[in-house]
């Protein structure tokens, strides 16, 4: 199957531009609708797992800034769509039991965590990594469990990542050492409040208990909230993708000060580990670019694999207008990544997702389409202390159509493709043709095949995920296996992708 996500399998293209595929919302699925979620439920950085006995489990956060609030629930559901809040006998609220997780094994008097990221071991077993964020601890740390319902943190003076406020605010400033020999008011306090002013500007609880080599080591373990992780079945590798805090001097054009941290620009680093607890050194992936506005910033990275790409959701977080959007980008490896779109997936039209929109960890397979279940909030990222409500969405696009290829208004477009190998007997086009699509079957070097020219090509048109390409008096079954390229002419449609099925008969 040949993608258009990125150039790979083109070798030429003229009057064709890349847009994202359809997308069709189905509403509201889950809300805050009882006092243990808060004001907030949100899928956002949290978890929808598979169950064996079939069926989904959703690992939720809930959250409410006003009465301080922060934790995880759980929900389940036979499809996806209709999602149940089973009690659990963990955590009463409000004099009742709830469908909220009581972790063991935090630190003393901790009660606000979320963020929950869940997997199974190759064992069977459970981990969930998550966010402690009750300070004087601000902390990514791994949980345990046998059954995915009763978890414990083995120890959690050992954390995964840590926030950098934990750290202490030094980290802000190139070039300024841990300022463990210094008192508040050392030499570095002025530098360290150009980044963090006011009561942000905090040495830490850390300083207090390690020497400086110590914390320049667990400055390599920083990150910002907002991570996601996956074990990868291939590599048996555990991936942490998560926003890495590039330095946002005072003076700089990027710097938006009635964001909550304008000390900070946010880009998505990669982290690799063989056993989940010992992670490597950051690897910064996506930052804002000469193709961005200046306000541009990411904010999370969650992925969707398929037949040998992941399809990036990413965090798009435009400082200035304090919202957030789903933006798509496209990797083979988990490491070079291609941003064709730069532009929102999920529209924001709908009054209840005004402000941001955010995606879950997977998408749920719903047999020809994807669902997807998105938070969405009124509010902007300003807002999140005061704002109103977050729920989780629904919706759902066919499995193939995450990027097309059109042409705009006025004239064909023409597409090219680099040679492939012909894998079966029937050559077919995943396209949306309100006009009308003819193809040309060449040699791998572009010269049409005798009988595959234009002239002879049927016209394609109407919507089908498998338009079948065919010529008048010739088969393109003979050419099995060899090598070929293919030409597509479009006039008012989207081309998503082109593909092949059956095999020669055996001899």
């Amino acid at each position: 199957m040949l993608y258009f996500y990125d150039d790979a399998a083109i070798a030429g293209i003229a009057n064709l531009e890349r847009v994202p595929g359809p997308v069709e919302k189905l509403g509201q699925v889950l809300e805050p609708d009882q006092p243990s979620d808060g004001r907030r439920c949100m899928s956002f950085c949290s978890s929808i797992v598979p169950l064996e006995e079939g069926g989904w489990r959703l690992y939720y956060s809930v959250s409410d800034f006003k009465a301080g609030l922060r934790g995880i629930a759980v929900a389940e559901s036979a499809d996806g769509r209709h999602w149940e809040k089973p009690t659990l006998g963990q955590l009463q609220v409000a004099g009742k039991d709830s469908n909220r997780l009581a972790v063991a094994g935090l630190g003393e008097g901790v009660t606000r965590y979320s963020q929950p990221q869940v997997c199974r071991t190759a064992a069977g077993t459970w981990r969930m990594y998550f966010w402690v964020n009750h300070r004087p601890y601000l902390r990514y740390v791994l949980a345990a469990s046998e059954d995915g319902l009763e978890w414990a943190v083995a120890e959690f003076e050992r954390p995964v990542i840590y926030h950098p406020l934990e750290l202490g605010s030094w980290i802000w400033t190139p070039g300024v050492p841990p300022p463990v020999d210094d008192a508040v008011t050392g030499p570095d306090q002025k530098a360290l409040e150009t980044f963090v002013p006011g009561p942000e500007a905090q040495w830490g609880q850390l300083l207090e208990q390690l020497d400086a080599d110590e914390l320049v080591r667990l400055k390599g373990l920083r990150a910002n909230d907002a991570v996601y992780v996956y074990l990868d079945e291939e590599s048996g590798l555990y991936e942490l993708y998560a926003p890495w805090p590039l330095c946002n001097v005072e003076d700089s054009p990027r710097r938006v000060e009635h964001d909550n941290a304008p000390f900070m620009v946010r880009a998505i680093h990669r982290r690799t580990s063989s056993d989940g607890l010992e992670w490597s050194d950051a690897e910064l992936l996506i930052a804002p670019d000469e193709g961005d506005p200046l306000d541009q910033q990411f904010y999370y990275l969650a992925q969707h694999r398929q037949q040998g790409w992941r399809i990036g959701m990413l965090g798009s977080y435009p400082v200035h207008d304090q919202t957030m959007d789903i933006e798509l980008c496209f990797s083979r490896d988990g490491r070079r990544w291609e941003r064709p779109l730069r532009m929102p997936w999920i529209e924001r039209e709908d009054p209840e997702e005004a402000g941001m929109v955010y995606a879950p960890n997977r998408l749920i397979d719903e047999g020809e389409q994807w669902l997807l279940l998105y938070t969405a909030s009124p509010g902007r990222h300003g807002d999140i202390r005061t704002a109103e409500r977050a729920t989780v969405r629904a919706a759902r696009f066919p499995k193939h159509r995450f990027l097309g290829l059109r042409p705009p208004a006025g004239g064909p477009g023409y597409l090219w493709t680099r040679p492939f190998v012909l894998g079966g007997t029937e050559i077919r086009v995943d396209a949306q043709i309100d006009g009308r699509l003819r193809a040309e079957l060449c040699e791998p070097f572009g010269r049409p095949l005798p009988g595959f020219t234009k002239a002879n090509s049927s016209v394609i048109s109407g919507d089908s995920t498998g338009h079948v390409l065919s010529w008048k008096g010739a088969d393109p079954r003979h050419y099995a296996h060899n090598a070929v390229s293919l030409r597509l002419e479009v006039e008012k449609g989207t081309v998503f992708n082109i593909h092949w099925t059956g095999w020669p008969a055996s001899a």
